[in-house]
C-alpha cells in the first residue's frame, strides 16, 4: 500500500553544527506539528560526525552526506531531490520553529495558490525581531547607499531595501525573504527551477525569489508565524568569507538580471561607498561607547573585506568558504 504524501518536506543543509541542528530538529518534534512530514537533512562535508549523530539521534531523518561542502544552494537543491511533501520548507539548521509555524504555513499555501514561496517571522534568540523581509532587489542605489538605513534626508524620498520594522504587523506580499526558513510551492519548480547553484551561499534567496515573481508566483510575508534564528553559527569563525560571498552574490545577481555593464556599475558604486563608510565609522569608533563598538567594528570589517574583494579578487574565480 502506497504512503500518504507527506504536508511538508523540511530541507536542512548543515556543517559543522551538530549540536545546533539537534536544537532544530527537537523545536520541531516538541511542537508536536498537526501536518504530515518527511525531514531532509543535507550534511555538506561536516567533520564532527554529523551523519552518524544523525543515524543515532534521529533515524526518522533522510541524511544525505556530501564528501566535501558544495554549498548551501547546491545541499538545498539536492534535498529538494528527495522531497516527497506537497511542499518543501527550507529551513536553516541554527533556527528554532516555534509552535504553530508549520501547520500556518502550509494553510497559507493552500488558501493562497498564487502564493509561490511564504516566509514566516524571524526572531533573534532575545526576542526581538530579525529585519528579514525586502521590498525591492539589490539595485545600483543600494549599493552606494546599503539597503537598511538610508541617511537623512534621503530616507524621506526613498524607500529602504528592508521592509521597516514597524511593518510585520501583517501578511503582505513581498519582494523577497530571507531564506532561514522559507515554505516552496513544490508544484511550481517545474516553471521556475532549482536554487541558482552558482551562488554558494548569501542571496540565493533574493534570486530565486525574483525568479518566482517572473513567472507569475507572489512572494508573501506570513505575519502570525514565528522561528527563532540564531545566526551565523556556521559561518561566524569565517566572517570575511561571509562578506565577500554576499557581495559577489549580489554582483552575480546584477550580472544576471541585468547586464555586465550594470554589474561593473554596481561594483564602482560599492566600491565608492565603501571608502567612503570606512573613515565615517573609523571615527565612530572612537566618539562611541563600548556597546556599540562591536557593531561598529563589524561594520567596518566588512567595508574592507568589499574593497578588497573588489580590487583584487579575480573575476573569473569565485571563493568558497571551504577551500
Amino acid at each position: 500500500m502506497k504512503e500518504e504524501t507527506p504536508d511538508l518536506s523540511i530541507v536542512i543543509p548543515t556543517w559543522n553544527n551538530k549540536s545546533v541542528l539537534g536544537q532544530c530538529l527537537e523545536s520541531i518534534l516538541d511542537c508536536r506539528p498537526g501536518i504530515s512530514l518527511q525531514f531532509i537533512v543535507v550534511d555538506n562535508g561536516s567533520e564532527d560526525q554529523t551523519a552518524e549523530f544523525m543515524r543515532q539521534e534521529h533515524p526518522q531523518a533522510l541524511t544525505l552526506r556530501n564528501s566535501k561542502n558544495l554549498g548551501f544552494s547546491r545541499a538545498c537543491n539536492q534535498g529538494i531531490g528527495m522531497a516527497e511533501g506537497r511542499y518543501v520548507l527550507l529551513l536553516n539548521n541554527d533556527t528554532l520553529v516555534q509552535p504553530g509555524t508549520l501547520e500556518r504555513l502550509v494553510k497559507f499555501m493552500d488558501a493562497h495558490p498564487d502564493v509561490g514561496i511564504a516566509a514566516p517571522r524571524l526572531f533573534y534568540p532575545d526576542g526581538s525581531l530579525q529585519m528579514s523581509v525586502c521590498l525591492e532587489y539589490t539595485n545600483l542605489k543600494y549599493a552606494f547607499f546599503g539597503g537598511q538605513q538610508l541617511p537623512f534626508p534621503l530616507s524621506r524620498v526613498m524607500r529602504p531595501m528592508v521592509l521597516p520594522r514597524e511593518e510585520y504587523d501583517r501578511d503582505r506580499e513581498v519582494a523577497w525573504a530571507a531564506g532561514a526558513c522559507m515554505i516552496v510551492r513544490k508544484e511550481a519548480l517545474a516553471n521556475v527551477g532549482l536554487l541558482d547553484e552558482n551562488i554558494f551561499m548569501y542571496y540565493e534567496d533574493m534570486e530565486w525569489c525574483y525568479r518566482f515573481r517572473q513567472k507569475g508566483f507572489k512572494v508573501f510575508f506570513v505575519a502570525d508565524t514565528g522561528v527563532v534564528h540564531l545566526r551565523h553559527h556556521s559561518s561566524r569563525e569565517h566572517l570575511q568569507e561571509v562578506f565577500r560571498q554576499t557581495y559577489l552574490s549580489k554582483k552575480y545577481f546584477v550580472q544576471k538580471h541585468r547586464s555586465n555593464v550594470t554589474a561593473a556599475l554596481y561594483s564602482l558604486l560599492t566600491l565608492v561607498g565603501s571608502l567612503i563608510k570606512l573613515p565615517f565609522h573609523s571615527a565612530r569608533l572612537l566618539l562611541r561607547d563600548k556597546r556599540d563598538r562591536a557593531d561598529i567594528r563589524y561594520r567596518i570589517a566588512s567595508h574592507w573585506e568589499v574593497v578588497k574583494t573588489i580590487l583584487f579578487h579575480s573575476p573569473g574565480r569565485r571563493v568558497h568558504p571551504a577551500e
